[in-house]
């Protein structure tokens, strides 16, 4: 099975999970509303990715993000995720999984 086959049968595996919530992506170019997401606790090798010192300075969670629902824009270091009832959180590192249909991104919460 081909890279290709593979994201088109896991694009839409948002759909298995209850905890799914819609949020909104900005970045210096792009302003993408309805964006499937779940936000969870990051992963160690996230966190060490970034070093310590970013996790004393603020709160930090992990949104993953479904790739079929940003209309063909990549998700940026430095762009902003709104989670409904947190606020607004910036992206401090991310990578692409699950057969490319998802960004993890590291986020640490804005003031």
């Amino acid at each position: 099975m081909t890279l290709v086959q593979m994201y088109e049968l896991y694009k839409n595996g948002y759909a298995a999970h209850a905890d799914i919530g819609e949020v909104t992506y900005q970045d210096s170019t792009e302003t993408i509303a309805n964006v499937k997401a779940r936000k969870c606790a990051p992963r160690d090798d996230e966190l060490a990715s970034v070093g310590a010192h970013v996790g004393l300075q603020t709160t930090l969670a992990t949104f993953v993000l479904w790739d079929v629902s940003l209309d063909d824009t990549e998700p940026k270091p430095g762009g902003k995720i709104t989670w409904p009832g947190s606020g607004t959180w910036t992206i401090v590192s991310l990578r692409r999984e699950h057969f490319d249909t998802q960004w993890r991104c590291l986020c640490r919460q804005d003031k």
